[in-house]
């Protein structure tokens, strides 16, 4: 400022209004100013106060949860073009938000399909295997995937992920071995590798043509060892009668662990599980078909899915056309729990379309179990 007036005032003034030794003197005192001008130290701004930090941690904790849901009519035709407003979700009986819902021909379609090819395989064997054939090629899209595996001895990978047309051609090319029945293992060995491979916005989904009888399962092989080996302590103190009480209810408390485990291994992988039991009504004379039966029901149950049950040859082509309206009728529904439940611990849900009470029916997982 000061620079700037002595300039103002030695050019307005003119040099001839302005003796000599004075317009000198004028000269030195505005290079004296500029000198200091550019020397002299900046203001030093004020700081911006320190908000100090009173060491409180504010912890958001929301799991999202994936419930796959397939939504008919009482004929078994698919309701489509729900939207997220149309479902209801419960989760141990209080109301969640939804955030998404996909329809089925928005996310691809993972499907195992295994088939028993064990000694309790039955006269339809061609029949299933050319039915599964053409339920591959009906159901699935171009960016959908199958996988093949056998149920055997030993549960087998017959053909990793591929299109609908190689897996068709792959299962009617299987032949049956008569031998033991690993059920338990194939089905968790399809569901481990659908948890691995498949994309993780896929729809996973397992299809076993079995009567659900198992023989020779790894898993349920170990559970029995233990057992087998707490009877064997106590086998000289017991009767006979008494032993073979022991023996049954070990055997159905094995069952219950392995189906647990089963059940747990597909809700983890989000997966939903179909059955045909081509056994018909004969079932119903043998108490082991019993028991296949109604575990592939708790499976399907569980999951969303559905247990089927030939009565007839007929009805093989008529529940194949079920299971693919099942499927095309799909949504995939998504939420974020704010719950705290402990790990392992399982939790309940109940899935309804409010504004349809009647006229469709509606299957979806029936919980999860906490990661």
């Amino acid at each position: 400022m000061w620079l700037s007036t002595v300039f103002t005032f030695i050019f307005e003034s003119g040099v001839n209004a302005v003796s000599k030794p004075f317009h000198s003197f004028l000269f030195i005192l505005a290079f004296a100013v500029f000198s200091f001008a550019q020397t002299a130290p900046k203001p030093t701004p004020t700081p911006a106060p320190v908000i100090e930090d009173d060491g409180e941690v504010i912890k958001v904790n929301s799991k999202l949860v994936t419930v796959p849901v397939s939504v008919t009519d009482l004929q078994g035709a698919p309701v489509t073009g729900l939207k997220v407003s149309d479902f209801s979700l419960l989760e141990e009986n209080r109301q969640q938000t939804l955030d998404q819902l996909n329809a089925a021909d928005e996310v691809p379609l993972e499907i195992a399909l295994l088939i028993d090819i064990s000694s309790s395989v039955d006269p339809m064997f061609d029949m299933e295997k050319l039915a599964a054939a053409k339920f591959l090629r009906d159901v699935m899209r171009p960016s959908d995937r199958a996988s093949i595996f056998t149920v055997g001895s030993t549960p087998y990978l017959l053909l990793p992920r591929d299109t609908a047309e190689k897996a068709g051609e792959k299962i009617t090319s299987v032949v049956a071995q008569r031998k033991s029945t690993a059920f338990y293992d194939s089905i968790i060995t399809a569901a481990d590798y659908l948890q691995k491979n498949a994309p993780p916005t896929s729809r996973k989904v397992i299809v076993i043509i079995s009567d659900g009888d198992d023989s020779s399962s790894e898993v349920m092989q170990n559970i029995m060892a233990k057992t087998d080996a707490l009877i064997t302590k106590q086998i000289d103190t017991l009767s006979q009668k008494k032993l073979k009480e022991i023996l049954m209810s070990a055997r159905t408390d094995a069952r219950s662990q392995v189906q647990s485990k089963l059940s747990r291994t597909m809700q983890n992988g989000d997966v939903v599980f179909y059955s045909l039991n081509p056994a018909g009504n004969s079932y119903h004379l043998n108490v082991i078909s019993q028991f296949g039966q109604e575990t592939m029901k708790i499976f399907a149950d569980q999951t969303g899915g559905a247990a089927f049950l030939l009565k007839k040859p007929e009805d093989l082509d008529q529940i194949f056309r079920q299971l693919t309206n099942e499927l095309r009728a799909q949504y995939l529904l998504q939420y974020y729990t704010d719950t705290d439940y402990p790990v392992g611990r399982y939790v309940n849900l109940k899935v309804s379309v409010p504004g349809r009470t009647t006229g469709v029916r509606v299957r979806a997982r029936q919980g999860y179990y906490v990661k």
